[in-house]
């Protein structure tokens, strides 16, 4: 949704003490309490997984249709689906453990991408005699994972109750859990880094492909049923039950236990990663799936306790907008955190009614259970060697995340045009909003100090300009305001403009004084320092590209500052490239662009390949995988450039 149209749906309850001591905090660090105010999306009220959140109901069933395509869009970019890997065959390893006259339950592994596997249990009826409905089981974070059967939580239980109902199912590890430990850990610190980030590379994305390749599984197998697939787990498995719903639309039914809440939104790094609730909480994702069936299990000892007055409420008038009332339901326990025998037998009860058809056996028999023993893949631990390890897996998936790219490569206008426009999607969800109007940003003149600024979104751009001349010369360092000038900006004929963008100059000193970046899982529900950084380039090109009395624009980005503005530039419209003098001198000084996915996209080259402008000069070359892109769109566009390494500045 373009950014204006619809009011900020979230919204956190602050005390007036927490903003008395911001206003102080921003004394203390040489500003003023109003430039506190001024950058509070950023620099105070910070969100985090036990946030109590706010979410306000959309105007009308337009409005909610265009936010649910919105939050789907950016669940994916979070999940690194844009693009998604290469998706072949699923090719699995399917072994028989245990049977009776109603089912069967086998061992499952397949590699869902290079050196990842999914370890499972397919649980099946006897009778193929027709299409059989699919459910997907995530178990959650119970201590035995896919195992798990006790009291709070038996997961075999509802496997083998649903197959003798007549579904197919498939209970699949979480990383790090069952057959999966052998592999790597639950929370391996190699995918919750800012590099996993990059590559798109996450725990959570990693968990959520698993999801959509065991989907794949399944809906290959015989005699299945493709337009009836739910999907139910518990906590974690929750999460992942409502996050698959969200992003792949294979899934028709939803059933997520003990998890949709306002005020809990995930503890673990498979729940989390950068971007995923910047502006959106569970609830919003949960009903984004509207108007497909769906029932909210929730209990009232844990963050689910409050879902029948606040939860339920906000999702179902959702439903009702969309004239879908009656496939949204909630059961509501006096329980601890759980998917016990009571929370399984209503969930057995809304399958009947919602998902089972009339002709099918609908017995929810859960004994007799398989012996635990035989569900493993492995009976032993496997050989060394036998399964790639974490760091082997890291490589490998690194190397299919840059083969995906390179098929992105411009060849003809058309691939050009592709390219672009994939760019310019992954970039406004790392800025975290659409390409501004400039009557959204307010213009503040300048101060005593001679410090003027921008305003958009709650954040604050703080700039000073230096001489009255034609030509415009944007200039950012990380030294920010206190920046030497450049020699090109003595002639008379120039003004220069310094940008002070977030992570330089004053700035930093705001940031360290603050909390940012503190708080439990902080990317997930707020920009980076670098997505900020992208937006404030953004605000700028906006105002001073859009003014009518702008005739040449040279942009100058130093250190740091350089990949973002090149991340910036490829977000420019070609259109007000080409409609003044627009040019830029870039300094590349690390070939590691701190933006979220962004090597999904194709990294520095595709950023250099899309950016519009005739005449772009950039040092630091060498940091470029693929400089040929540039170099063919180029000549496609008949523009001028010239790549230039470090050494030979």
């Amino acid at each position: 949704m373009r950014n204006g149209e619809r009011s900020k749906a979230i919204g956190i309850a602050s005390g007036s003490a927490r903003r008395a001591h911001w206003a102080l905090l921003a004394l203390l660090v040489g500003g003023t309490a109003l430039e506190a105010q001024d950058d509070a999306a950023r620099l105070r009220d910070f969100r985090h997984t036990d946030t109590r959140f706010d979410a306000s109901s959309p105007v009308d069933a337009a409005a909610w249709r265009a936010r649910a395509e919105a939050l789907r869009a950016r669940v994916r970019w979070a999940a690194g689906l844009l693009p998604e890997l290469e998706r072949p065959s699923v090719h699995a390893e399917i072994v028989p453990r245990w049977e009776d006259a109603l089912c069967r339950v086998s061992s499952v592994r397949f590699e869902s991408a290079s050196g990842l596997f999914v370890f499972g249990n397919l649980y099946e009826p006897l009778d193929a005699s027709r299409p059989r409905p699919v459910v997907l089981s995530p178990h959650g974070h119970w201590g035995s994972g896919r195992f798990e059967n006790s009291a709070a939580c038996s997961v075999p239980a509802r496997c083998v109750a649903l197959a003798r109902a007549g579904a197919v199912v498939f209970a699949y590890d979480m990383l790090g859990f069952g057959d999966s430990k052998h592999q790597l850990g639950h929370r391996e610190a190699r995918f919750e880094s800012a590099d996993a980030e990059r590559y798109g590379l996450t725990s959570f994305a990693l968990q959520t492909w698993n999801s959509i390749r065991a989907l794949d599984f399944v809906l290959a197998l015989p005699a299945i049923d493709a337009e009836r697939v739910a999907i139910t787990g518990a906590s974690g498995g929750g999460t992942q039950s409502f996050v698959l719903a969200c992003v792949d639309p294979r899934v028709s039914v939803s059933v997520p236990v003990n998890m949709v809440s306002f005020t809990m939104q995930g503890g673990c790094p498979c729940e989390n990663t950068v971007g995923l609730r910047w502006d959106a909480c569970n609830p919003e994702l949960a009903a984004a799936f509207a108007p497909k069936p769906q029932l909210l299990v929730s209990a009232s000892g844990d963050w689910t306790r409050e879902t029948p007055q606040r939860e339920f409420p906000f999702v179902r008038g959702i439903y009702a907008q969309l004239g879908a009332e009656h496939a949204i339901e909630n059961a509501h326990f006096d329980a601890g955190h759980n998917y016990d025998a009571a929370t399984r037998r209503a969930v057995y009860a809304f399958l009947e009614r919602r998902f089972f058809a009339a002709d099918e056996p609908r017995r929810f028999d859960e004994e007799p259970l398989p012996p635990l023993a035989l569900l493993p893949f492995h009976a032993v631990p496997p050989e060394r060697g036998e399964l790639p390890s974490a760091a082997r897996i890291e490589e490998l998936l690194r190397a299919a995340v840059e083969a995906r790219a390179s098929a992105l490569a411009p060849r003809d206008a058309a691939s050009l045009a592709a390219l672009r426009r994939l760019v310019h999607e992954g970039l406004a969800h790392a800025a975290g909003s659409a390409w501004p109007r400039r009557e959204e940003i307010e213009h503040r003149s300048a101060d005593e100090h001679g410090v003027e600024a921008l305003m958009r979104n709650g954040r604050t751009l703080r700039l000073r300009r230096e001489g009255g001349g034609a030509r415009l010369v944007l200039l950012a360092d990380p030294r920010g305001l206190e920046s030497p000038a450049l020699a090109s900006a003595l002639r008379e004929d120039v003004a220069l403009v310094r940008l002070e963008l977030f992570g330089t100059g004053a700035t930093r000193e705001r940031i360290a004084a603050s909390e940012r970046g503190r708080t439990r899982y902080f990317s997930t529900f707020h920009r980076t320092t670098e997505c900020e950084m992208l937006e404030d380039f953004t605000t700028a090109l906006a105002w001073f590209g859009g003014a009518a009395e702008t005739r040449s624009i040279t942009l100058v980005a130093r250190g740091a500052t350089g990949a973002i503005a090149l991340a910036a530039l490829a977000r420019l419209d070609p259109e007000l490239a080409r409609s003044i003098d627009f040019e830029a001198e870039l300094e590349l000084g690390s070939s590691m662009l701190s933006l979220p996915n962004v090597e999904r996209l194709g990294g520095l080259s595709a950023l250099l390949a899309v950016q519009p402008l005739s005449q772009v000069r950039v040092l630091g070359a060498e940091h470029l995988r693929e400089p040929t892109w540039a170099r063919t769109t180029a000549a496609l566009e008949r523009r001028t450039l010239r790549l230039v390494s470090s050494a030979r500045r």
